[in-house]
């Protein structure tokens, strides 16, 4: 295909704030979507240099790297259940040490089985992730007693927030 042939491309206009349907030339029918010609040199430069392709490819990289790390660091990432639990754990202790949750705001904020979730916590308690805090508030049901992150996770945290700024 030639480069100065001009390849069809829909391009949306710009909407007015009033937005009033007029008729597209050359068609007769009233339309916001006007179709417009541009070579495929323009197309290609709209695209960025080294074009898509090559652009999506650069970020699949980056992301392979940055699992690569994930699972050789973290490898209760290479499952979706302790994953799961993993980030919601992250979400639950902010950047506060003495930040607590419960078992339930795990399950609230996961989507995996009641019994899945609290697999993960057993295993993420006895691995030194997380580690109990303070008593289980006297009550009988185990989803209410208190857990925090440990600095075990709180260490991993910040260097996989480093390595994800340094990969993005």
């Amino acid at each position: 295909m030639n480069p100065d042939e001009p390849a069809f491309v829909f391009e949306m206009p710009p909407v007015p704030l009033d937005p009033v349907v007029q008729p597209t030339p050359g068609f007769g029918s009233p339309s916001l979507m006007a179709p417009t010609w541009r070579s495929d040199r323009e197309v290609r430069e709209a695209a960025g240099r080294g074009g898509i392709r090559r652009r999506a490819a650069s970020i699949a990289q980056r992301m392979a790297t940055l699992r690569a790390w994930e699972f050789e660091n973290v490898p209760m990432l290479r499952r979706r259940a302790p994953a799961e639990v993993f980030f919601a754990v992250w979400a639950l202790s902010g950047r506060e040490h003495d930040a607590a949750f419960t078992a339930k705001a795990v399950l609230a904020h996961s989507r995996i089985s009641e019994r899945a979730a609290r697999l993960a916590l057993r295993a993420m308690l006895d691995d030194g992730w997380i580690e109990r805090h303070g008593a289980p508030n006297g009550e009988a049901d185990g989803r209410l007693r208190p857990y925090r992150s440990s600095r075990k996770l709180e260490a991993i945290l910040v260097e996989y927030e480093a390595r994800f700024a340094a990969t993005f």
